[in-house]
């Protein structure tokens, strides 16, 4: 089970190119791909979900060739949660999957089996009599993951799933991601790197639309580990002038000071000592060097 995109590139009307030149593999497994907001992760999403023609490059999904000809036999293989995703508010739990389920021409006879299948791995058992508007943000991600896996597919592409939770919801969703990635493809973007670093064994980082990395957390955590530095200064003067020379990632005001935690690919000129990277480091090294 993979997914082989060769070249992509997407430009919208207005001549913004949201996607520049991306190719890429993704094999079984969990694939988190990272990016700020407007980096491509959800237009190369909709692409693979066949919701969205790219304008230049091709693409395979399990050997199957991107084809507008194929879109029905690959729609077949992939579920999909869109970041904004309102389940219908006066249908319970249940009556909106039904529905979906329906309309996305799963058998009659299969259904209700797949219904309660989702319904479990998704923690919302106790919940499918509940009505979609008396669900929590949480809650109603979980039925879009439930709707996305309705189909058994073999590939799931889930755009920002941990959106807007709380840090309890955020954890139970990176479990589900886990637990699904032993079953089948998975692929989800973020901007939280805490999501990537609990449930990937592969990462993409985009930056303006191109790839600036892609490989394993371990990886990129073991390329970057010497390019994380601390100091210590008395005030916000000194903080500014680290600022002026280095992508500060942290600070932190003590009683010695206000420590400055940051990132550079040379050695710094000023005193400092070396810390331990961490995947928020990474990830900000490669959007400020654009490669390592």
């Amino acid at each position: 089970m993979s997914i082989l995109i060769n070249q992509v590139s997407q430009i919208y009307k207005n001549g913004y190119k949201a996607l520049d030149n991306v190719s890429m593999e993704i094999g079984n497994g969990v694939c988190g791909l990272l990016g700020h907001n407007g980096a491509g992760k959800t237009t190369l999403m909709r692409i693979i979900s066949t919701l969205l023609i790219p304008t230049e490059g091709s693409i395979e999904i399990c050997d199957i060739p991107l084809k507008q000809k194929n879109y029905d036999d690959i729609r077949r293989l992939i579920g999909y949660l869109p970041q904004e995703l309102e389940p219908y508010k006066e249908l319970t739990v249940k009556e909106t999957l039904e529905y979906l389920g329906r309309i996305s021409g799963i058998p009659k006879t299969q259904i209700n089996e797949r219904i309660e299948f989702v319904l479990e791995k998704t923690n919302l058992v106790e919940h499918y009599n509940k009505k979609n508007k008396q669900l929590s943000g949480g809650m109603k991600r979980r039925v879009g993951l439930a709707q996305a896996m309705l189909n058994n597919p073999k590939i799931l592409i889930i755009d920002e799933p941990t959106s807007g939770l709380d840090p309890e919801e955020r954890i139970k969703i990176r479990n589900m991601l886990s637990e699904l990635g032993e079953h089948c493809s998975v692929l989800f973007s973020t901007h939280v790197v805490e999501d990537l670093a609990a449930t990937s064994n592969s990462l993409c980082i985009l930056t303006k639309g191109k790839v600036n990395y892609l490989g394993t957390v371990q990886d990129l955590l073991h390329t970057t580990q010497e390019l994380s530095y601390e100091t210590t200064v008395k005030s916000e003067g000194e903080v500014q002038l680290i600022a002026s020379d280095y992508q500060i990632v942290n600070k932190i005001h003590t009683l010695d000071g206000i420590r400055v935690q940051f990132v550079s690919r040379k050695q710094p000129s000023i005193p400092c000592i070396s810390r331990e990277t961490t995947l928020e480091d990474a990830y900000i090294i490669v959007n400020k060097y654009e490669r390592l």
